[in-house]
């Protein structure tokens, strides 16, 4: 909203009355727009916004608002009050130039873009681009005013000097300038006058603008709620839809799984009077095959006394290998114990080194967490080298413990000949 100030000044020496010997002395009567304004300013790095900058608009030395940029490199200002004239627009952000736009002009929602460089050794600490504007048009225009106002009191302080030479001419100038500060307090009045329309016309739109806002947020609140129960509708619709739905698939799915036990019954049905034939073909097959292993029993008798004494002798061979196997088994117990000593000492040792390993993906994360920090150029290069000296120092302790595990290691291995 802009809102205009006027000035009317009508200074006379003193009490608002002309004498002979008096000079009067008038001002101009001015007129300023004072406007609130935002505007945005997108801060990167290499095409890459940047998070955490603050964005400074001064004009004379006074601050007329700050900002910070957002995750997307966005920084908002606003200004509660501008009146046209030109500002110094200063991005600063640590680890990175400083960038001043100089001789800025605003606008409501006016739009900057600044890319801002990471620092270096020999770089200056502050860039300044200077802008080009009309200003000086602006200017030049207002000193034409300024000059034409000038005229103006040059010819008023001639009247006065003429006013000086003339005694009776005070009473006339009293006059005159009595009729000027009535003059003066009418335009005041009708300035104030028009002010306080000006507010009470802004209180007006105020109070219409929270009526609309909340018959909005009314509106929001019941469309808000009919879609909430829209979606509870469709959703219980959704729910008795995919009910119906699986209990059609699991009647399909019934009939079919009928169907294929009923054709798994006929075939069994069939397969088990194939079995009772096969049975009855096998039973005559056995009485006839027993007779004849009857016959050979009779022959292979014989055979058996002969081969019971070979059986014996056998015997005796196999008790002798037992005992040597025996002895083989007695040795290949106490290999296993060594072997399982072994294992256990190497299982202590691989769990040691596991753990190193697992403090070392830490370090590797901390690793991982100080690059970012470096390429988005948030640690001077002290801090930086700081940071890095304390990781390699993890680093090496972790070294070190790997180094006398893997010497653990071979000393089991020579201990146990692996």
């Amino acid at each position: 909203m802009k809102k205009t100030i006027i000035l009317i000044a009508l200074v006379l020496n003193g009490v608002y009355t002309i004498s002979a010997n008096e000079t009067p002395k008038f001002t101009t009567i001015s007129e300023v727009s004072i406007e609130a304004i935002s505007i945005k300013e997108h801060v990167n790095n290499n095409d890459k916004p940047l998070t955490g900058a603050t964005v400074t608009v001064t004009a004379n030395g006074k601050t007329l608002g700050t900002g910070v940029s957002d995750m997307k490199g966005n920084a908002v200002v606003k200004i509660a009050e501008y009146n046209g004239e030109t500002v110094d627009i200063k991005t600063d952000m640590k680890g990175m130039q400083s960038i001043i736009l100089s001789g800025a002009l605003l606008k409501n929602n006016g739009d900057f873009d600044v890319k801002l460089q990471n620092m270096y050794e020999g770089m200056e600490p502050v860039a300044t681009v200077s802008l080009t504007n009309k200003i000086g048009n602006i200017a030049e225009k207002s000193e034409e005013k300024v000059a034409g106002l000038n005229e103006k009191a040059e010819e008023a302080k001639k009247k006065a000097e003429e006013a000086k030479k003339e005694k009776e001419g005070s009473i006339k100038g009293k006059e005159t300038a009595e009729q000027a500060q009535k003059d003066a307090a009418s335009k005041k009045e009708s300035a104030l006058n028009n002010a306080e329309e000006s507010k009470k016309k802004a209180a007006e739109l105020k109070a219409e603008a929270d009526k609309k806002a909340a018959e909005a947020k009314a509106n929001a609140e019941k469309t808000s709620s009919e879609t909430a129960e829209n979606k509870e509708a469709q959703a219980a619709k959704l729910k008795e839809y995919e009910a119906q739905m699986a209990k059609e698939k699991a009647e399909k799915e019934a009939a079919e799984m009928k169907k294929g036990a009923e054709k798994e019954a006929s075939k069994a049905e069939k397969a088990a009077k194939d079995a009772a034939k096969d049975n009855e073909k096998a039973a005559k097959e056995e009485a006839n095959k027993a007779k004849e292993e009857a016959d050979k029993a009779k022959g292979e008798a014989k055979d058996a006394a002969k081969a019971e004494k070979e059986a014996a002798e056998k015997a005796k061979e196999e008790e002798k290998a037992a005992k040597e196997a025996e002895k083989e088994a007695a040795a290949a117990q106490k290999e296993a114990a060594a072997q399982a000593k072994y294992k256990a000492s190497l299982d202590k040792l691989t769990a040691a080194q596991s753990k190193i390993d697992d403090k070392r993906k830490k370090i590797d994360g901390k690793q991982d967490k100080l690059n970012k920090k470096m390429e988005k150029g948030k640690l001077t290069a002290e801090e930086a080298k700081l940071e890095q000296d304390k990781v390699n120092t993890e680093y090496s302790k972790l070294d070190v413990a790997t180094e006398k595990v893997n010497a653990k290691i071979e000393k089991l291995k020579k201990k146990y000949k692996q």
